[in-house]
């Protein structure tokens, strides 16, 4: 369900306001150190004010006691605290059907308003208020706030406590990281006569005077919070006949750690909620079944999955299997009357504590557990296993006259890249015979055509002995450059569908209803839909209004209707049904109505690399050309384009929202580009990727005047950490750069990293530490450490499995060594991806203070978050 900005809440209550703004970390004091003269308190200037409203104490609270007092309501919980924040106007609801309604007053010399109880108000039945401002600012500001009045009265700003007290002075400091926050003020009173009630702000004790910007409209800046709290779709599915659609949504609750998912049917003709789940556990991989409004979804308990039947139109609730260990994906038969399903076998425990290493791909953690097919009938519930035997079983489709299945099994071939091969097999269910079809070293997806007589295999260009490879004469394809085949089993017939097509397919479905493929495939730095006729012939694209990247496409069986997911830039996650287009759920009208939003403008140059070079530019929230504003430029360099997705692990609308101008860049080797253009990612560590990023910065900032040469800085992460390290060996054009994952020395990548050697499969063919010293040793960072002289972040997870650890700690000890200006955060716990959200928020913040530090000179934010040696404070949260 989208949050509605017209139904609020009060930020008042700890949680409220936390995706509003970076948390403000601060502590509350009762006495602070005098200001000096330069830190004068000034007035906020107006509040929305909701009350005063009768705020009766508890019956028996036993005040002589003083089990609940006065004070102890200001911590009262009255409202729900996952709702946006109140605007002019709006009413929020009170006891016995009364409404009260936030007004706008301008306030006095000292911030505050005068508040006139209730009638009957007395020191028995006390009065309360509350009082909300946003307050923004550019920058890291620390500042001191004085609380105006009497009587108990407390300030949260984003959801924390930052002040409270019952004193003649209530006073407290505040971090204000960069970002628009929310201010709430709560005050009490037992008199029948007015009070005042509101705030005086300055800057912190020592701190140079600021600036401050207050208003009482909602609209700021995009914060890292809402960012990362908002509720985003995870699984989206269509019922057979699209009428409805299953959504199953998920996110963080704002102002805690605490992730929470639940599910919605919508209707596809209109949007409207028609049935939901709520508040019942986890609910995972919603599906409907082939036929009529019957919905399926895994409900996991102690360790225990169960899966349920809901039939919609009948009402009613079953349990098909029940009490499931270690259960994993499932698929409906076609026909409805039976789901396959995968369950893990753990290996027998070892307690010897010594592990003989039988293969490189036991060098992975949980090699050994293997998952293994099984059958269940509906509506009886039978169950029967599918498969057994020492390799892992991965489920891809079932037949429509529901008699087969396939199924793949990855084995070690250290013959070829990369390294391991996909075995195809074909299953029958009645006897559980199984039959090898093909073995291919690049495929990544399988499944029948309508007919169940032909498959649709996904893959790389060298499929089908090279059917797919346009990367021209004497090229070596790159294998991540996704192409679609039409195969007829048991034959050489293969049709490649997308050989002479740039897009890089990432999925397909092969629809029953009209018999056309529907295939997300990287356009350029998009993800976009498209019609192929399995006989070949150009694909069709399909438009979908509002979305520059589809993550998910799901097409109804019975008539073709399809629905889909995904983001743009400044496009916040949206479902939508298409044909004719209806919004499913769209975040933009929610969690994101009232953030300014910047504007991205198209940026490409034409490199001596010979290639032309595309990219974008994102300018600053908000933005004034005749200002000068520091930049950020940011790349992969790898396999894949920069996509124009909202938000992501590099959140570039954020950091244009902190006053950056943000410029995007796609080098040589990404797909969507076309194969000749990926082609060049192959045996290129260090190569012209390097060169066209140093070109493209040139060109763009002498493009761009508003952008100030000397506060560039250069972000990059994985591959694009490796090219981080290697462009700051190779230019000085950047003031700062940040690396998170990145790759120091190539020959320890491709041994340790679970991945690397099969990575380099692709990224440096037939390339290895004995016979090409050329790229893993003069290609590396690290032999070239002596070279960087720009401050330069590296972040790594310490439990990265892919890119270990160990390749940003020595170039960290390197660095250090030679006197450079480095600064190594490890997340504790993370793999490759920081996916903890509290470590996430902090991981975020850190790399935005680090280049706050060096292009905008202001290392506040850095040093409130790790304060200098001897500092005498404790880092904050």
């Amino acid at each position: 369900m989208s949050i509605r900005p017209s139904i609020a809440a009060l930020a008042v209550l700890l949680a409220l306001t936390a995706s509003f703004g970076a948390p403000v970390i601060a502590k509350s004091a009762k006495k602070s150190a005098e200001p000096t003269a330069e830190a004068a308190l000034r007035a906020v200037p107006a509040w929305l004010v909701l009350g005063p409203v009768a705020e009766p104490l508890p019956a028996f609270h036993d005040a002589a006691t003083g089990q609940v007092k006065v004070d102890d309501l200001l911590e009262a919980q009255r409202f729900a605290t996952d709702r946006p924040m109140p605007r002019e106007g709006q009413v929020e609801p009170w006891f016995a059907g009364a409404g009260a309604a936030w007004t706008r007053r301008e306030t006095g010399g000292d911030g505050g308003v005068t508040l006139v109880p209730p009638d009957g108000a007395a020191a028995e039945r006390p009065a309360g208020a509350w009082l909300a401002a946003y307050v923004d600012t550019a920058t890291f500001r620390r500042a001191r706030i004085e609380v105006v009045g009497s009587g108990p009265r407390a300030v949260w700003v984003d959801g924390r406590k930052v002040a409270s007290g019952s004193g003649e002075k209530v006073e407290g400091t505040v971090d204000l990281e960069p970002g628009t926050h929310a201010v709430v003020l709560r005050s009490l009173t037992t008199s029948a006569d007015g009070w005042r009630s509101g705030l005086r702000w300055g800057p912190a004790k020592d701190a140079a005077p600021f600036e401050l910007s207050w208003s009482t409209a909602p609209a700021g800046r995009l914060g890292i919070e809402r960012l990362l709290e908002f509720p985003g779709v995870d699984n989206l599915d269509i019922a057979a006949d699209g009428t409805l659609a299953a959504l199953t949504l998920e996110r963080v609750r704002p102002g805690t750690d605490r992730e929470e998912s639940w599910v919605e049917v919508r209707s596809t003709a209109d949007g409207r909620l028609v049935r939901t789940w709520r508040g019942s556990g986890s609910l995972t991989q919603v599906q409907w079944a082939p036929r009529g409004h019957v919905l399926t979804f895994v409900s996991s308990r102690d360790g225990k999955s169960g899966l349920w039947l809901v039939d919609l139109d009948a009402g009613t609730e079953t349990a098909l299997l029940e009490d499931v260990e270690r259960f994993g994906s499932y698929r409906w038969s076609p026909k409805g009357d039976a789901v396959l399903y995968a369950t893990a076998v753990e290996p027998p425990e070892d307690k010897s504590g010594v592990k003989r290493v039988e293969s490189l791909l036991d060098r992975q953690a949980g090699f050994r557990t293997k998952s293994y097919l099984h059958l269940v009938t509906v509506p009886d519930g039978v169950r029967r296993r599918l498969t057994a035997g020492p390799e892992s079983t991965s489920l891809l489709d079932v037949a429509p006259d529901g008699s087969r299945a396939l199924f793949s099994r990855r084995v070690e071939d250290l013959s070829r890249p990369p390294y391991s091969v996909d075995e195809l097999w074909e299953i029958d269910l009645a006897t559980s015979k199984a039959m090898p079809l093909r073995t291919d070293a690049w495929m990544s997806d399988a499944s029948y055509s309508p007919d169940g007589r032909k498959i649709l295999v996904l893959g790389g260009p060298s499929m089908f002995g090279g059917a797919g490879n346009a990367a021209g004469e004497g090229v070596v394809p790159n294998d991540y450059d996704g192409q679609l085949y039409v195969w007829t089993p048991g034959t050489s017939d293969v049709v490649p569908l997308t050989r002479s097509f740039d897009p890089a397919v990432v999925s397909a479905v092969w629809s029953p209803a009209d018999g056309k493929i529907y295939a997300v495939a990287v356009e350029a730095d998009r993800q976009s839909l498209f019609r192929l006729d399995p006989e070949g012939g150009a694909p069709e694209r399909i438009p979908v209004d509002g979305l520059e990247v589809i993550e998910e496409v799901e097409v109804a069986r019975e008539n073709g209707r399809a629905v889909v997911r995904g983001s743009g830039v400044w496009r916040p996650e949206a479902a939508l049904a298409l044909g004719p287009q209806v919004a499913l759920y769209d975040a933009s009208e929610g969690a994101f109505a009232d953030v300014a939003r910047g504007e991205v403008r198209p940026f490409a140059f034409e490199a001596s690399t010979g290639v032309r070079v595309d990219g974008r530019v994102y300018l600053p929230v908000p933005f004034d050309a005749s200002r000068k504003y520091p930049a950020i430029v940011y790349f992969y360099g790898g396999t894949a384009p920069v996509e124009r997705d909202f938000g992501g692990r590099y959140p570039k609308e954020w950091w244009a929202s902190l006053g950056y101008v943000v410029y995007v860049l796609q080098p040589s080797g990404a797909t969507g580009y076309g194969q000749a253009f990926s082609a060049r990612h192959v045996n290129a560590w260090g190569g012209d990727p390097i060169r066209e990023i140093v070109e493209g910065t040139t060109k763009f900032l002498e493009a761009h005047p508003f952008v100030d040469p000397a506060r560039v800085g250069a972000i990059g992460a994985s591959y694009g950490g490796y090219t981080t390290m290697r462009l700051l060996a190779e230019t000085d054009r950047f003031a700062a750069a940040v690396s998170h994952a990145g790759i120091s020395t190539l020959s320890s990548y491709w041994g340790e990293g679970y991945w690397g050697y099969s990575y380099n499969g692709v990224a440096a063919r037939d390339s290895f530490p004995w016979n090409r010293r050329d790229v893993y040793v003069d290609q590396s960072p690290l032999f070239l450490a002596d070279r960087i002289k720009t401050p330069l972040l590296l972040t790594h997870g310490a439990s990265d499995t892919n890119v270990p650890a160990g390749e940003s700690a020595q170039l960290f000890v390197a660095l250090r060594m030679l006197g450079a200006p480095v600064e190594y955060l490890s997340i504790e716990g993370q793999d490759h991806w920081i996916l903890d959200h509290a470590k996430r928020v902090r991981w975020s913040k850190s790399i935005m203070a680090w280049f706050d530090r060096w292009l905008k000179a202001e290392p506040g934010w850095w040093d409130a978050l790790y304060p200098p040696p001897g500092a005498g404070s404790e880092a904050k949260p």
